[in-house]
């Protein structure tokens, strides 16, 4: 019984508190926010709702940016933007479109558990520090095309709701790699309802897949993976698309493919893990292996 009224008594602190962050946002309009911006004056905009079309593309913002627990009520436009030094977005929910087509960020980006609720765009954008979408909700369509991301591009324990499009992107684009995470692409434990569109990306460094979830089409089709590609405990839900993909090391240890795995054409040039993997029975594995070593 007391557990009980504790659980309880929990549950009312989280719904005050909740109460009292939305009492204590403040108000901005979108041409209020842009012109500060556009002044050069410090970007801080935490704890805020923005109201109206926010506009801040095409320029290049030298200055830390903060919209961390801002909600953004209509839609968001950094196209061609440059932010020169750090972007936070923590905890942001963006309930518009949210434009950041061929959008460059100089510093690091943090997405966390942010929430997209309709479409997002960051289509050829170029990421130099690390970019952080963990933890984070896509409502809505993704795109990520043609992306590039020179560091830890870490989307652990999101959960994309429509379409995911990260065909053509790079993995570690940057030609060194200082620390462990650099050319990390981190989709630890993630989710994807619908289809993932993977196709022609790129992988230099760890491609981190383990415990994900693929509830639609998965499309890796053409893709390269030159370092470690751990899809262990993974599950496909749908059909599975690997063909004329490129693998270095690979662990498929306890992936479960409920549907149809294509492996057409693939070639595994080192050490390859399919250790306790499932396939459905009518399905068709066929894989061309270079060098293969099941251990």
């Amino acid at each position: 019984m007391r557990l009980i009224l504790a659980f309880i008594m929990g549950l009312l602190a989280l719904s005050i508190a909740d109460e009292a962050m939305s009492d204590t946002l403040r108000t901005f309009n979108a041409s209020n926010v842009s012109d500060l911006i556009k002044k050069g004056q410090p970007a801080n905009f935490d704890n805020c709702t923005i109201i109206d079309d926010l506009n801040l593309s095409a320029l290049k913002i030298d200055k830390v940016v903060h919209f961390n627990n801002t909600i953004f009520q209509n839609s968001v436009n950094c196209n061609f933007t440059t932010f020169g030094k750090a972007a936070y977005f923590e905890n942001s929910k963006f309930n518009r479109d949210a434009y950041f087509r061929s959008t460059e960020f100089n510093g690091d980006v943090v997405f966390w558990r942010s929430k997209f609720n309709r479409n997002v765009f960051f289509h050829s954008s170029k990421f130099n520090g690390t970019a952080h979408f963990d933890y984070s909700n896509f409502n809505d369509d993704t795109h990520f095309k043609d992306s590039k991301f020179d560091e830890y591009a870490d989307f652990e324990s999101s959960e994309f709701n429509g379409y995911a499009d990260f065909r053509n992107s790079i993995f570690n684009d940057s030609a060194f790699s200082w620390s462990i995470f650099n050319g990390t692409a981190d989709f630890n434990s993630s989710k994807f309802n619908g289809y993932a569109y993977f196709g022609s990306s790129k992988f230099n460094g760890y491609a981190d897949f383990v415990f994900s979830r693929f509830n639609g089409y998965a499309n890796f089709v053409l893709s390269r993976f030159n370092g470690l590609a751990s899809f262990r405990s993974s599950r496909f839900n749908g059909y599975a698309n690997f063909r004329s993909s490129r693998f270095n090391i690979t662990d498929f240890t306890a992936a479960k493919f409920d549907k149809e795995a294509s492996f057409d054409d693939t070639q595994f040039n080192g050490t390859t893990r399919f250790n306790d993997s499932r396939f459905k029975d009518d399905a068709p594995l066929k894989i061309r292996l270079l060098k293969l070593c099941f251990i």
